[in-house]
């Protein structure tokens, strides 16, 4: 990478919009637009920590979103040599960390 600091931002918004492809196996939503993606840090230049979280602590689907985010990223991005990601559950997910026109699509008043 040329100069890392300056890109920084961009190559972890580019991970986020990535992320995207990736459906909640219940939800049948991205899990970028559920909210369910809280950090995208990229820790040096051939490194990301990724910070998750799941609609409820009990989702039987944290490590297959686990996978499913090492996988995407790695399949995307050759030169990433590192992927970490972090379950965390705070803050506890809430449907208001969806996008407004997904929780419409599900009956959500907004």
């Amino acid at each position: 990478m040329k100069d890392f600091q300056k890109d920084k931002k961009s190559i972890e918004d580019e991970l986020f919009t990535q992320m995207g492809e990736i459906y909640d196996p219940e939800i049948m939503a991205p899990i970028t637009d559920l909210g369910l993606i809280y950090r995208v840090e990229m820790t040096d230049e051939k490194s990301v920590e990724i910070d998750f979280t799941l609609t409820y602590p009990g989702c039987p689907w944290g490590p297959v979103l686990e996978k499913s985010i090492s996988k995407t990223l790695k399949r995307k991005n050759d030169w990433l040599e590192n992927i970490t990601t972090n379950m965390v559950f705070a803050p506890p997910w809430q449907i208001e960390f969806a996008k407004e026109e997904l929780r419409v699509a599900m009956g959500y008043p907004i």
